[in-house]
């Protein structure tokens, strides 16, 4: 079930692996950096999933599923990658962003 906090830490973890590699250093087919498609993909849930239900019942408490099941299923790849850089180098997004381009 997504709740309101399950909602809250989904989206601002997801928002923080956003600026680890591979989402910093690596862009699509189309040339765009893989951060902004998946923020782009990140927003698109919001004012899909959520908001229309917010605006139906500014009180919810739960919808059906887990907060950005499909968008975690679809970059899981990229997600334990991201969460493996910020094991290494904690908040230091842009030493682990140096370390891939080779900026030491």
């Amino acid at each position: 079930m997504i709740t309101r906090q399950s909602y809250k830490e989904s989206h601002e973890e997801l928002s923080r692996l956003l600026k680890y590699p591979p989402f910093n250093t690596e862009r699509d087919e189309d040339d765009k950096w893989l951060g902004d498609v998946a923020g782009d993909e990140i927003m698109a849930y919001n004012r899909e999933v959520i908001l229309p239900v917010t605006e139906k019942d500014p009180n919810w408490e739960t919808i059906e599923g887990e907060p950005h099941e499909e968008f975690r299923e679809k970059w899981a790849e990229e997600i334990e990658e991201a969460k493996l850089f910020q094991a290494r180098y904690g908040d230091d997004y842009r030493a682990a962003t140096n370390a891939v381009l080779g900026d030491d």
